[in-house]
C-alpha cells in the first residue's frame, strides 16, 4: 500500500466513534482512560477523527511521533525497510540493529547502548533510564 498525503487525506472509515468505543471497551484491557476522540489519520501536525474533525497534535504520542505524522522521508524509509523485513524478535540478530548501535554510540559518546522504551511515571525512573544510556 502506498502511503502518501493523498492516501492519508481520504474520507474516514464509515464506523462511528461509538462503535470504536464499544469495541475498545469489549476487547481492550484498560490502563488509563483515553480522551473521547477516535483518531483515524494524521499528516504533519494535524490529526483527524472518525467524525472528520481536525486537531492540532499537541501530544505527539508522548514524544514518539514528534517528527509529525506521515513525514514523507520517514514513510519512504519505513516502506523500504518493511519491504525487506518488517520486524524480528530479539531472539534473532538482524542486519540493521548493530548499525543503529554503532551510530547511537557515536552520537551519545557511549561505549555501549541498550535502547528500550521507558514508560516513566516519575522523574526518578526517567533519570535511571538516562543513566543506563550513559553520559
Amino acid at each position: 500500500m502506498n502511503m502518501t498525503a493523498d492516501t492519508m487525506l481520504r474520507d474516514p472509515p464509515l464506523a462511528t466513534r461509538e462503535s470504536y468505543h464499544a469495541l475498545e471497551r469489549e476487547y481492550g484491557a484498560r490502563n488509563y482512560k483515553p480522551f473521547d476522540v477516535v483518531l483515524t489519520r494524521g499528516l504533519g501536525i494535524w490529526l483527524w477523527d472518525v467524525d472528520g474533525r481536525r486537531y492540532l497534535d499537541c501530544l505527539s504520542a508522548y514524544s514518539a511521533v514528534n517528527q509529525g505524522h506521515c513525514h514523507p522521508r520517514i514513510l519512504a524509509a519505513l516502506t523500504e525497510q518493511a519491504s525487506r523485513l518488517t520486524i524480528t524478535s530479539r531472539a534473532f540478530m538482524n542486519d540493521q540493529l548493530p548499525l543503529f548501535y554503532k551510530e547511537l554510540c557515536a552520537a551519545t559518546h557511549s561505549h555501549k547502548v541498550l535502547p528500550m522504551t521507558l514508560r516513566c511515571r516519575s522523574g526518578g525512573k526517567r533519570d535511571q533510564g538516562r543513566a543506563q544510556m550513559g553520559p
